[in-house]
């Protein structure tokens, strides 16, 4: 019985929809449903009740799912504590990170960690919700992530920073020498923001909703320089995180603090399942005390 299957399952078992399970576990449906099959036919039964649109665990299934996950959970330990156990050189630390790594100290962090502990890292970047997946699917230890969405709570999270929202406006905006402002003095303006369905668009959305107007979109893009300098060109403002913006040093737009005060945190968060090595825990702690909560 491969995990991989067991694995497949517990993700079905959870969201009930075959396209989604699929989406989230990056395969394609017809591959979830044969392995699916396969481990139906493993143990003799079905596991789910079938419709068009919609499955769910039969009374087969609810017994299975509590052995599938007890199963993966061993699995996970078993390969954690090898781990831990193997030579210095091996014990390499896979940390990810959101792409603004330089703005929020995250690049010089890990650099002085691995200039002081000699301790090998490979780093790679994603946004928060590819992040909080790799994290489940024990595709790196660490990962620092914008505003965690762990309904579930599978994650240990350790704040590290934060940052404010504020909003970007052209030199010589009306509102330009009003700080701070409030979100409701925009709601005629024409916004430019981050990709469409992306945590931080949703974000922004949500926020302006929350004030009584749904923004007037009209530009996106996954580049903030190319947000600001949209907005230097005088086509529109932009809700972005003071840092991000800050680090671009553009003259051409004017930053503009937001009353009340919206936060976001970044949050260093590492799986429950993880056994920490003596690696970890010292990264865990370096970042500790490295942080400005």
């Amino acid at each position: 019985m491969e995990t991989e299957y067991l694995h497949n399952f517990v993700i079905l078992a959870a969201t009930g929809n075959f396209s989604e399970a699929a989406d989230s576990l990056f395969i394609s449906q017809s591959t979830l449903s044969k392995r699916i099959n396969k481990l139906e036919n493993t143990l003799g039964v079905t596991l789910f009740s079938r419709t068009t649109k919609h499955v769910e665990l039969n009374e087969y299934g609810i017994v299975f799912l509590e052995y599938a996950k007890h199963m993966l959970l061993l699995q996970e330990q078993c390969l954690n504590e090898i781990k831990s156990m193997l030579p210095y050189a091996q014990s390499t630390i896979k940390i990810g990170s959101i792409p603004s790594m330089a703005n929020y100290g995250i690049t010089d962090l890990v650099s002085e960690f691995i200039r002081t502990r000699n301790i090998p890292v490979q780093v790679t970047t994603g946004q928060s919700g590819k992040l909080e997946k790799m994290l489940l699917h024990n595709q790196c230890d660490f990962a620092f992530i914008r505003q965690v969405h762990d309904p579930d709570n599978q994650l240990v999270k350790k704040k590290f920073t934060s940052d404010n929202l504020v909003a970007v406006l052209p030199k010589g905006h009306p509102l330009s020498e009003h700080s701070p402002a409030s979100i409701t003095q925009l709601k005629k303006e024409a916004f430019v923001l981050q990709p469409v369905n992306s945590r931080p668009y949703n974000y922004c959305i949500a926020i302006c909703k929350k004030f009584g107007f749904t923004p007037n979109v009209i530009f996106t893009d996954s580049q903030i320089d190319n947000i600001v300098d949209f907005v230097a060109k005088g086509l529109g403002v932009s809700l972005l995180m003071e840092k991000l913006v800050t680090y671009l040093e553009n003259d051409k737009v004017q930053i503009v603090q937001i009353t009340p005060t919206i936060s976001t945190d970044i949050t260093l968060c590492y799986n429950r399942n993880l056994l920490l090595s003596g690696e970890h825990k010292q990264f865990v702690n370096f970042v500790k005390e490295k942080s400005t909560m």
